[in-house]
């Protein structure tokens, strides 16, 4: 890295990041440190909604999504409506999407008590695998990464109730070699001065101390993939990852639009096998509007950018032939397709 790189925070409107967790997108230069969240020891039960249907609360994912992907993700039975709770706290994962290398969703937290929003607000977040073992421990050579928890209240406002985007990173799109990971992923909340040892360290939940506000909160959710994604190369090099939800470009900065004005070039062009083209556009003072939403990327020097965000829709892959971005062209790769 070179002294003109920059991690950019908040790119996207500021009514989506009440926490700056919720947008920061380092370059591939993966910590193992996890980004907010809560719960402690599971031994409060957990239940499970149905798999398809309505949203438990859809106004959670309305304040994250439009009502066109809000439809979708019930539509495309993405709903989950996994409960977990105790005295103080009631948490529901309404959906969850999952590519390659993300898991994304809404998590609705209702504070039945003063102590439930106080711990809530003071949290840290733990992915384990199937033996119980913290994630956070591969996290050396960049192959899990981190979990990204942001906060804001819902539309109608209540203070008791408040909805969380949880997007958790599973791995980097760019690397070469694909990181195996466990088909199911145990996420766990602990309150910071729980944790014994730092978020770093390796550890498993039997290593973490009984009680607290926040013990018996977890959820149990599947790592494999239910949308599709796609990887395409430009003639520079420069890869693309999309996939239905979200997306991560590899580009070049020679316009200097992001040097001059700290912005990312805001149109994404989609070209389809049968000539149909659909061009994607991003707004930073309307992206509830937006066709697709920049949530962060990295900037190095002119030739080395990349820009990482979500569709306000689900986005068709079924022909995609090539996507247009910045200036450059990118098409599939069958080796990539492989990984």
């Amino acid at each position: 890295m070179n002294d003109k790189m920059l991690d950019i925070i908040g790119l996207a409107d500021e009514e989506f990041l009440l926490e700056a967790q919720s947008a920061k997108k380092a370059k591939r230069r993966f910590s193992a440190g996890f980004i907010a969240a809560a719960a402690a020891a599971a031994v409060m039960t957990v239940t499970a909604g149905a798999a398809i249907g309505s949203l438990m609360h859809r106004a959670s994912v309305e304040y994250y999504h439009n009502e066109i992907m809000t439809s979708q993700i019930e539509e495309g039975g993405y709903v989950l409506g996994q409960v977990t709770e105790n005295e103080h706290l009631r948490l529901t994962l309404e959906y969850l999407l999952v590519d390659e290398n993300y898991a994304y969703g809404v998590v609705t937290a209702e504070y039945l008590d003063g102590a439930g929003k106080e711990a809530f607000e003071n949290k840290s977040l733990m992915m384990l695998d199937e033996d119980g073992r913290n994630l956070q421990s591969r996290a050396q050579g960049g192959e899990i990464i981190r979990a990204i928890f942001g906060r804001g209240i819902i539309g109608n406002g209540t203070p008791d109730r408040q909805a969380y985007l949880m997007e958790l990173d599973l791995r980097d799109p760019f690397m070469a070699k694909r990181t195996q990971l466990p088909d199911n992923l145990k996420i766990i909340f602990v309150e910071d001065e729980k944790l014994p040892l730092g978020t770093d360290a390796v550890l498993k939940e039997s290593d973490l101390p009984g009680g607290g506000v926040l013990e018996g909160l977890s959820f149990e959710i599947s790592l494999k993939p239910n949308t599709e994604s796609v990887y395409l190369t430009s003639d520079s090099g420069h890869r693309a990852y999309i996939s239905e939800f979200m997306y991560d470009i590899q580009y070049s900065d020679l316009g200097g639009t992001f040097a001059d004005n700290w912005t990312f070039p805001d149109t994404l062009t989609l070209n389809y096998k049968d000539g149909t083209k659909k061009t994607l556009k991003y707004s930073h003072t309307s992206p509830r509007t937006s066709d697709m939403r920049h949530e962060g990327g990295h900037y190095d020097d002119l030739e080395n950018c990349d820009v990482h965000g979500t569709f306000n829709s689900l986005i068709d892959l079924e022909g995609l032939e090539s996507v247009e971005y910045a200036g450059e062209t990118y098409r599939g790769n069958a080796a990539d397709a492989a990984q």
